[in-house]
């Protein structure tokens, strides 16, 4: 009885305390128009790829992108496993054992795809070096679907023949174009070769880490991407191939230098954190932009006048990439249902 009427007496009180107010927490306006907006993150990450070779470009006859590349790599070797302990993540930056061969020839992969990149547009405007490097991602829908990773969908061949027809607007070979063709020189054909290269160890980074995708995380794909880089330009600079000599570098020109590495891991984070927000077929198609960005930059800063046919010819590489990240039908696991698009 006693219980019964404490209980009793206990109703009163319970009753008269005020309903406690839910606490919301305000979304401030940066996290809401920026900071949550994968759309702008990526868009923005394409323009500082863009400014990367556009730096790279103007700091070329003084510091040697293999410089540039130590420099990045040991910012990123040296800050990553900092900024995990301060961020107390739990993200293996070496990964599992199992995996390091092919880390460590994405690495290599890496160090070969930046530096014929960048060694591209030292002989041919921007805007055709990554036309050509954006046939990346017709070479990987093709071998993907020869791999039996990906499988075409009706309109992909639309996109490989938007593609070879942009390719051909900007670099309009004489048997094509006759008069109209642009002026061809062992300089220029160079410049399409590196840019070729690229493109290629591009196709075999996406295809191996298609393969990881489902065992190790992006950060550690870069991480040992850059882990790799760090090991061969040390060499390579030890043995004087290729070196400028960083003492007769003025401090602006070496500031230029450095500004590539830092934008370099800044444009990368931004694009890991897009992905985390919108679909990777939007970021996919976004950071084909690059192209039209460069186009841009060509224009203002180097002076270089493109026609008309350049201009589409750009277009069309943006459109096939848009196509393929689209339609490529990604094939899963026995038992799994097929999914399309990102």
């Amino acid at each position: 009885m006693v219980g019964r009427k404490d209980e009793e007496a206990n109703v009163p009180l319970l009753e008269a305390q005020p309903p406690q107010e839910e606490k919301v927490a305000k979304d401030s306006l940066w996290n809401r128009l920026v900071w949550r907006n994968g759309f702008l993150l990526v868009t923005v990450a394409s323009v500082i790829f863009a400014i990367i070779l556009v730096l790279v470009k103007k700091v070329a006859p003084h510091i040697s992108g293999m410089q540039i590349i130590w420099i990045r790599a040991v910012i990123v070797t040296i800050g990553a496993p900092i900024m995990t302990r301060l961020l107390k993540s739990d993200v293996s930056l070496l990964g599992k054992k199992e995996n390091m061969h092919l880390l460590a020839l994405l690495g290599v992969l890496g160090l070969a795809q930046v530096m014929t990149g960048w060694a591209s547009v030292n002989h041919v405007p921007m805007a055709e070096t990554l036309s050509i490097v954006f046939t990346n991602s017709i070479i990987t829908a093709t071998l993907a679907a020869i791999l039996g990773l990906d499988k075409w969908s009706k309109i992909t061949p639309v996109a490989v023949v938007l593609n070879v027809v942009g390719v051909i607007l900007v670099t309009r070979p004489a048997v094509i174009f006759g008069a109209y063709a642009l002026p061809v020189d062992s300089e220029r054909i160079l410049g399409w070769i590196l840019a070729g290269c690229s493109a290629l160890c591009f196709t075999i980074i996406f295809l191996i880490s298609k393969r990881l995708n489902n065992r190790e995380g992006g950060v550690t794909m870069l991480y040992w991407q850059c882990l790799v880089m760090l090991v061969l330009s040390t060499v390579s600079l030890a043995v004087g191939i290729p070196y400028k000599p960083v003492f007769r570098v003025q401090a602006i020109e070496l500031v230029l230098a450095c500004a590539p590495a830092v934008l370099g891991i800044l444009s990368w984070f931004l694009m890991y954190r897009s992905v985390q927000l919108t679909s990777a077929t939007v970021v996919s198609v976004v950071m084909s932009l690059q192209l039209m960005w460069a186009f841009g930059f060509d224009l203002i800063l180097f002076g270089v006048s493109f026609s008309a046919l350049s201009l589409l010819g750009c277009l069309c590489v943006v459109g096939a990439s848009a196509i393929v990240s689209f339609t490529v039908v990604k094939l899963k696991k026995p038992g799994t249902q097929v999914e399309s698009g990102a």
